[in-house]
């Protein structure tokens, strides 16, 4: 248990009715550090309170804590100095960058703002050290905008930064199997995903390459296939890779078991006991039965083996809405808040007209 920072700091989530914006939610109601003070939906559901309108999709039910807020509209105005974000592509590149000019500190799950200046995507146990310079790189008088990756990214990243610290990664090849919630609430139509495996994601292969060689710092090459399938949760992906130095299966298994920070972590309330937990079953990780280890935060790996065409092969399982998106972006904004990045001594928002 973790003792509770007190006062906590006020925060608002963007796009608060949707399966990740549901996420936040659900983490933050009861958070030792964070106190929900606004939330916004849609134009449509402002003015509701949020237990009426939301279409809950996620586990457990909605928090009473959270149930009686009414919805602001997005763009409203709001004193809270920290913003989580579930906004749509369009709507996240207008509202967060103007929240940010505003001297709020914005943690996103979308993807318009993960590259660009002084910008990269952050997964707190791999390139969490680059946080600090993300803060520090924003200009005077704004606030900053940190993102977390794409949700497979989330997952696939904790395992090849172990196997490059241990062996050098030379090449990455991925083929993953994405849940249906990764979509989106309304995303895939039942009577296209039912018996189904649709073998486009459109923009994901390239998102998955690009995001994981910037977050491990690497150039390396990368072919990635990406499939949507009649799962609800759970993104699961078939890894191999090419090493300078070929791994032994059971030091394989222990370097991936053993993966900590290369900076250690303080202690965090939603950081898992290990971000890799490596199962030895054989047909394991699966979805229905690992997607929520280490509530839903930690990456589940197994079926590691040499392979005959690359030099190790291995599954990775990441929880998509969860590790994959809320979950990481709130792991983020802990990590900011231990290294004195957000709190008490952030610059204060100024208070803004409507947009």
């Amino acid at each position: 248990m973790i003792a509770p920072r007190l006062p906590r700091i006020d925060v608002g989530i963007l796009g608060c009715t949707g399966i990740v914006g549901q996420q936040f939610v659900r983490l933050l109601a009861e958070h030792p550090w964070f106190r929900v003070v606004w939330i916004a939906g849609s134009k449509r559901s402002a003015g509701g309170r949020f237990g009426e309108v939301v279409e809950w999709r996620v586990e457990g039910s909605v928090p009473p804590v959270a149930a009686s807020q009414v919805l602001q509209e997005p763009g409203a105005p709001c004193q809270a100095p920290v913003f989580f974000s579930a906004l749509p592509a369009d709507a996240a590149r207008r509202l967060e960058s103007w929240y940010r000019d505003l001297g709020h500190t914005v943690f996103t799950n979308a993807s318009p703002h993960r590259f660009g200046e002084e910008r990269m995507p952050i997964v707190a146990e791999v390139n969490g050290n680059r946080l600090g310079d993300l803060f520090h790189g924003s200009t005077e008088g704004q606030g900053t905008i940190i993102a977390n990756p794409n949700c497979v990214v989330a997952g696939l990243a904790p395992p090849l930064a172990a196997v490059n610290e241990a062996f050098g990664l030379e090449e990455v090849t991925v083929t993953t199997l994405q849940a249906l919630s990764g979509a989106g609430r309304t995303g895939v139509a039942a009577l296209h995903a039912l018996g189904n495996v649709i073998p486009h994601i459109p923009g994901e292969s390239e998102k998955i390459a690009l995001e994981t060689r910037a977050i491990l710092g690497v150039d390396i090459p990368m072919s990635v296939d990406v499939h949507r399938v009649p799962v609800a949760t759970g993104h699961l992906a078939s890894v191999r890779v090419r090493t300078a130095i070929r791994p032994q299966v059971p030091v394989l298994c222990e370097t991936l078991a053993s993966f900590r920070s290369a900076d250690p972590l303080p202690a965090l309330p939603s950081a898992p006991p290990a971000p890799i937990r490596v199962h030895d079953m054989p047909g394991r990780p699966q979805p229905m039965l690992d997607a929520m280890e280490g509530a839903g935060m930690t990456v589940s790996v197994g079926g590691i083996d040499q392979d005959a065409l690359c030099d190790a092969r291995f599954e990775i399982l990441v929880h998509n809405t969860i590790r994959g998106a809320a979950g990481g972006s709130v792991l983020n904004a802990e990590l900011a808040v231990a290294e004195g990045l957000v709190g008490a001594d952030a610059r204060n928002p100024t208070t803004p007209h409507a947009v």
